[in-house]
């Protein structure tokens, strides 16, 4: 939840007490003295509230340097000869991940004009659509892909988060497969690629395509729980419940919803 979010909640919550409290004045419930106090509580409560809210914000203001290291291989070497360009570019990332996708926007389309290299063209074409798809405006940002294949400014983040674009909102699993083939031209050992690819063999109705490919997924990165949940979710429906245990149990480590899982392997087993 946003912090201006919690902030308003926050407010809304307080003057719901304190009308309450003045109402008990009016009707004689509460005393002068013992609302006063009541009122006292409150406002320091609320104050206490906010200052933590916005101290954890001002803590959580990540350095530059972080979203180097984080965003390494998605930049590469984006404007490595001109300081002042590849700190502009941080500063989008870190906007990005903050959750202010407009103020990242304004700064990559400033960046954008300033481009020189393929690998400048990608990063920031690649965080544009990003912030894009964060804002729920998938057409822009399935134009910016398609913008930075054509002009094969790409890496394999590029073609997954493209494949992602068209199997979950444009629901054309063709080009989305076509994608991520490609993505793992580029980077073999993508972990979310494959995981894709598992979904998509899944959607098919080929699962052992799909088992094949999740745990391929697994196998670069342990925690991709989408692939584990699929496995659960394969296991279950046949009859393997040794190895539907196992995936299930994964899973819920690597952060997935355990009520979610359970009702998806219900869901797919009623439809068998």
């Amino acid at each position: 939840m946003k912090v201006k979010t919690k902030i308003i909640i926050l407010s809304v919550l307080f003057f719901a007490l304190v009308a309450i409290i003045v109402y008990g004045m009016i009707t004689g419930e509460e005393t002068i003295k013992s609302a006063i106090a009541e009122l006292a509580v409150a406002a320091a409560s609320f104050a206490g509230v906010i200052v933590r809210i916005l101290w954890g914000r001002r803590r959580g203001h990540r350095p530059l340097s972080f979203y180097e290291v984080s965003y390494q291989r998605q930049i590469e070497h984006a404007f490595e000869d001109d300081d002042k360009k590849r700190k502009m570019l941080l500063k989008a990332l870190r906007l990005y991940d903050e959750d202010k996708c407009k103020k990242s926007i304004k700064l990559l389309k400033k960046l954008e004009k300033e481009c020189a290299t393929s690998y400048d063209r990608c990063a920031v074409g690649l965080f544009l659509a990003r912030n894009y798809t964060d804002l729920k405006n998938y057409g822009d940002a399935y134009n910016k892909y398609k913008e930075l294949i054509e002009r094969l400014d790409v890496n394999e983040s590029v073609y997954n988060n493209m494949g992602y674009l068209a199997q979950e909102h444009f629901s054309d699993l063709d080009t989305a497969f076509e994608c991520y083939k490609k993505a793992l031209d580029i980077n073999p050992k993508h972990a979310y690629t494959y995981n894709n690819i598992a979904q998509i063999y899944f959607d098919w109705g080929e699962w052992a395509a799909a088992e094949d490919f999740a745990k391929r997924a697994l196998e670069f990165n342990p925690k991709v729980h989408q692939a584990a949940s699929l496995l659960a979710i394969i296991y279950s429906c046949t009859g393997a419940e040794e190895e539907a245990d196992k995936y299930f149990a994964i899973a819920i480590r690597s952060g997935k919803n355990k009520a979610e899982l359970m009702n998806s392997i219900k869901y797919y087993k009623e439809r068998q």
